[in-house]
């Protein structure tokens, strides 16, 4: 229990790594799925998977070439998700 509550989160490539595939195949998976739509770049749940504690958002700042402060999102899984995800594929 412990560590499904924990702090700890991790990029789909970490999750995808651990199954044995790329990025970009989870990505493709979860979203044949409906478990998950990309929208201004960035990966989003849907509303049924949206308040489980499944993903947050890192957001990151950084200057850009022209100096200007900027920051950057992504989405990034929990230990509460990666478990989701390897049920699911392992449900495959």
């Amino acid at each position: 229990e412990k560590v499904i509550d924990s702090e700890s989160t991790f990029t789909t490539t970490q999750i995808a790594k651990e199954l044995f595939m790329s990025a970009k195949q989870l990505n493709l998976v979860l979203s044949n799925m409906g478990v998950q739509f990309k929208q201004s770049k960035q990966w989003m749940l849907y509303n049924k998977y949206q308040d489980k504690g499944y993903m947050k958002t890192r957001t990151t700042a950084y200057t850009d070439s022209n100096g200007i402060q900027q920051t950057s999102h992504i989405s990034v899984w929990t230990e509460k998700g990666r478990e989701f995800i390897h049920d699911l594929v392992e449900d495959l």
